[in-house]
């Protein structure tokens, strides 16, 4: 299995909030845009990604997210329901 991704040379959310220490407002509201639209198209798809944390956000050299780690994403079906407890121990 080959998988081939867009470079994401700024990192993940996570070390740049860790650096920053703090974003401004206008950052955040772009950053929270952009993943309401990624979750909102993945849904659309019936895809449920169960895993979404700051690591798991990348940025490109441009400062737009990437959702990555799909590991524990799962496909339903219209008003399936998932009933297993997974995700990252810390964000739970």
């Amino acid at each position: 299995v080959l998988a081939v991704c867009t470079y994401c040379s700024t990192g993940d959310l996570h070390a740049l909030w860790r650096a920053a220490g703090r974003f401004a407002e206008t950052t955040v509201r772009l950053f929270a845009a952009e993943l309401v639209l990624v979750l909102v198209y993945l849904h659309d798809l019936g895809i449920m990604h169960r895993d979404v944390k700051m690591e798991n956000i990348l940025l490109d050299e441009r400062g737009h997210l990437k959702l990555t780690d799909f590991g524990l994403s799962r496909h339903l079906q219209w008003g399936e329901r998932a009933h297993t407890i997974c995700g990252t121990l810390q964000y739970m």
